[in-house]
């Protein structure tokens, strides 16, 4: 079963139509990719490509918004009920956890982790470009290198 996307006049094919459901109810691309029949294997890569399809993408929205509409729910509903909790809570923790919600809506506290890492790298100087390449190039896999190109 194929249906058409508004504004959109490509046809979604029952897989992607299941994936659109399945992202719909967890807004998960990997699980919603596995729910709707594609590899498990590759799930996260179909799913991160399937969001990217404007088709696919379009008909996400649109059900997204027939979902708001039914519910009647908005962002700024969400965002003026968190800001009445956060004032009228009865409890402090209550409260709390509506400005906590408010604040990671606003990303006011993303998660950083700083590191610092200095090396030695006076002994590559006599190394051109292309041999420390060439090293690079003869390590085993798991071993990662960057900034050479």
């Amino acid at each position: 079963m194929a249906i058409k996307v508004r504004n959109n006049h490509r046809m979604l094919n029952p897989k992607q139509v299941a994936f659109v459901n399945a992202y719909i109810l967890g807004s998960n691309a990997s699980l919603a990719a596995r729910s709707a029949g594609y590899s498990a294997a590759s799930a996260h890569v179909t799913g991160s490509r399937l969001l990217k399809q404007a088709n696919v993408a379009e008909a996400i929205r649109h059900r997204q918004q027939k979902v708001a509409d039914v519910v009647n729910v908005s962002i700024d509903w969400i965002a003026e009920k968190l800001v009445e909790e956060a004032t009228n809570a009865a409890k402090p923790g209550d409260r709390i956890r509506a400005l906590e919600l408010l604040a990671k809506w606003q990303r006011m506290f993303v998660e950083q982790t700083e590191s610092h890492v200095t090396h030695d790298i006076s002994p590559l100087a006599e190394f051109t470009i292309a041999e420390l390449r060439a090293l690079r190039a003869s390590l085993p896999v798991e071993v990662e290198a960057r900034g050479l190109d």
